[in-house]
C-alpha cells in the first residue's frame, strides 16, 4: 500500500514538475523505473559541461533508522520523517569526471584514484569540507541551491518507500551492490574483466536503481551528509532538515562502501568518522542534493 502511494505521488509530481520547470539552464527528462515515473533534472555548468544528474524525490512520511532491529546503537531509535516539499538528489554518487572538472576550474588538488580509474567511478579520498565546497561551487555556477543531503533526506531517498534492510529486500541477493562480502561482488551488470579477488569501487550505475531511480545507495562508497555527529538518532519526528546539534566537527556518513560487509551497507547504517570532517579514504565519497523552487 505504501509503495502504491509513492507511485501515485510520483506520477502527480511528474506532471506538475514538467509544467513548472522549463528553464534554459537545466535539462529535464522522464523515465519509468519499476512502474515509477522518475523525473530527472540536470543543470548546465558551461556550453559543454553539466552538473550531476538529479532525481526528484516526492513528499511523504516514512520510518527511518534500525527498523529490522539487527543494527547497532548508533542506528537507534527509529523515527518518523515527513518530507513536505520535493527535493532533488544525485542519481549517482559524484564521479571523478565531475569532481575533476571542479578541481580544474578552481585550481584544487585532484584526489587519488587508488589506481582503479577515474571517469565514471565515484570520487574518493574527499573530506567533508571538500564535498561542502563542491556543492557551494555548484550553487555559484548554476544559481540553484545545491547542498549535501541531510541524513533523513538521504535515508528517505535510499529506502524509496521500503522498510527492509536494503531497497530490494532483507537479504544480500545477487548483482545488487558492491561490498566486501556481497554475493554480487565483482559480478555487476556492467563490469567487464574485473578479477574476482580485486577490490575497490565500480562505475556508478553498474547495478539496478532503487524504486526512486537512485543508484548505489548500498555499497560502492560511503557518503557524507549535512548532519552533525550524534551517537543516536533523534527520537523527535523529523521534517528532513539536518541536525545542527551534536559534534559538528564530525558529520555523519551514510551507506557503507566496497570495503564494508553486507551488514554495514543497510539503509539505516550511519557512521561518525573518527577523524571528523577531515576524514578521507579510498571508501568515502558523496552525492549532492538540490532545492526545487
Amino acid at each position: 500500500m505504501m509503495q502504491n502511494s509513492f507511485g501515485i505521488l510520483f506520477v502527480l509530481l511528474s506532471v506538475i514538475f514538467i509544467n513548472a520547470c522549463q528553464s534554459s539552464s537545466e535539462i529535464e527528462s522522464t523515465v519509468n523505473t519499476d512502474n515509477h515515473s522518475v523525473v530527472t533534472i540536470q543543470d548546465k555548468l558551461s556550453s559543454d559541461k553539466l552538473a550531476p544528474e538529479l532525481v526528484v524525490i516526492p513528499t511523504g512520511t516514512h520510518t527511518l533508522g534500525d527498523i529490522s532491529g539487527i543494527g547497532i546503537e548508533v542506528e537507534q531509535p527509529t523515527y518518523k520523517v515527513t518530507i513536505e516539499k520535493p527535493f532533488a538528489i544525485g542519481k549517482y554518487e559524484v564521479t571523478f569526471e565531475e569532481y575533476d572538472y571542479f578541481c580544474d576550474m578552481t585550481g584544487r588538488r585532484k584526489p587519488d584514484s587508488e589506481g582503479w580509474g577515474r571517469g565514471k567511478r565515484p570520487v574518493i579520498d574527499v573530506t567533508w569540507y571538500d564535498a561542502q565546497e563542491y556543492v557551494e561551487w555548484l550553487t555559484r555556477r548554476t544559481g540553484e541551491h545545491y547542498f549535501l543531503p541531510s541524513e533523513a533526506q538521504w535515508e528517505y531517498a535510499a529506502r524509496a518507500g521500503t522498510i527492509t534492510n536494503y531497497w530490494w529486500g532483507d537479504e544480500a541477493g545477487d548483482k545488487n551492490a558492491q561490498c566486501g562480502d556481497c554475493a554480487a561482488i565483482h559480478r555487476c551488470v556492467d563490469c567487464k574483466n574485473v578479477p574476482l579477488i580485486d577490490e575497490g569501487t565500480v562505475k556508478v550505475g553498474s547495478f539496478r536503481p532503487n524504486q526512486f531511480g537512485l543508484y548505489d545507495v548500498h555499497g560502492n562508497v560511503a557518503e557524507w551528509t549535512a548532519d552533525c555527529g550524534n551517537h543516536r538518532n533523534s527520537s523527535t519526528p523529523s521534517q528532513g532538515y539536518p541536525r545542527s546539534t551534536g559534534d559538528c566537527s564530525a558529520h555523519v556518513m551514510k551507506d557503507g562502501s566496497w570495503f564494508n560487509n553486507i551488514r554495514f551497507i543497510r539503509s539505516s547504517v550511519r557512521v561518525i568518522p573518527p577523524d571528523g570532517n577531515e576524514y578521507q579514504g579510498k571508501h568515502v565519497g558523496f552525492r549532492v542534493a538540490r532545492e526545487i523552487k
